[in-house]
């Protein structure tokens, strides 16, 4: 899972209301129930690249999904939020815990010692106080950091979700584990 905006009353201000949706896009459909779902974006693909009839389909399709539009829609969207997630985390947590984002399409933040062993409350309390969602560390292998993707949202989603990642980690880090204590 990426850095997600959440849509609702969930987020900005702390008023921890929660409520709305992570949106995430996978490119795989997630259960059997979301089969048909696939399918007619698959036929609607196909339709685009000139129906049935054309036998040059395959291939249009491909142009339209295939590995090379997922990787130049990646690195555009990499390219423009990158800087916006980096600053925030640096912002609020320190250059020096700030580590990847080149070759990759998320970063690592650790987290201050004390929430070591607390990255998931961390990263409930983020949903709820300020309207993210990232993946806590422990589920990389990595307790006590954050694993913060940055190439799921457009530009302008992006820059406000890292805005509400920096002020949640900012007040995190100054209210200390209180706040997870306190806001769970």
């Amino acid at each position: 899972m990426a850095l997600a905006a959440l849509e609702g009353d969930g987020g900005g201000g702390g008023s921890g209301s929660g409520g709305g949706s992570a949106h995430q896009s996978s490119g795989r459909a997630h259960s059997s129930g979301d089969s048909g779902a696939a399918n007619g974006a698959a036929n609607g693909v196909k339709a685009a690249a000139g129906g049935d009839e054309n036998p040059d389909d395959e291939s249009r399709v491909q142009e339209l999904t295939g590995r090379a539009y997922v990787s130049a829609r990646v690195s555009q969207l990499a390219a423009a939020n990158r800087p916006a997630v980096r600053g925030a985390l640096e912002a609020a947590l320190g250059p020096d815990r700030v580590k990847g984002g080149e070759g990759a399409i998320y970063f690592f933040a650790q987290l201050p010692e004390e929430f070591e062993l607390r990255d998931e409350d961390v990263v409930r309390w983020l949903v709820k106080r300020a309207g993210v969602c990232v993946v806590p560390g422990s589920a990389c292998q990595a307790p006590g950091w954050l694993r913060v993707g940055f190439a799921n949202l457009t530009p302008a989603k992006c820059g406000d979700a890292a805005a509400r990642l920096r002020d949640g980690l900012r007040e995190l880090v100054q209210r200390g584990l209180a706040a997870l204590d306190e806001d769970l």
